[in-house]
């Protein structure tokens, strides 16, 4: 392989890895809003107990999701803001949740 072409191959992977990492993040933020919306129904459906529990459960799934998938993100490659708006939401959904009776992890 010429070292042009070599040049081109690492160009393009360091592109599919920041394409990655935004895509990644986008399924994040889509997941967070998702998860949450699950938590807020499990806390109004105290007189239904099996909708309770069934979002509950949906939203232990996605903020479990949410964090496997965030330890695998290059945090750098995304905005300053855009971190501090999911890390506030993911803090706010692991406390639904707490709510709910989940125990997680510290």
């Amino acid at each position: 392989m010429s070292p042009e072409n070599l040049e081109n191959n690492l160009a393009r992977a360091a592109e599919l890895q920041r394409e990655w990492n935004r895509c990644g993040f986008a399924f994040i933020a889509t997941d967070l809003e998702t998860s949450l919306t699950f938590a807020h129904l499990a806390l109004e459906a105290r007189d239904n107990p099996e909708k309770r529990q069934r979002n509950r459960a949906n939203a232990r799934k996605g903020y479990d999701s949410i964090r496997r998938f965030m330890d695998r993100l290059d945090r750098s490659t995304i905005g300053t803001a855009e971190l501090a708006d999911v890390d506030e939401k993911l803090l706010r959904l692991k406390s639904l949740l707490q709510e709910l009776g989940e125990e997680l992890p510290s």
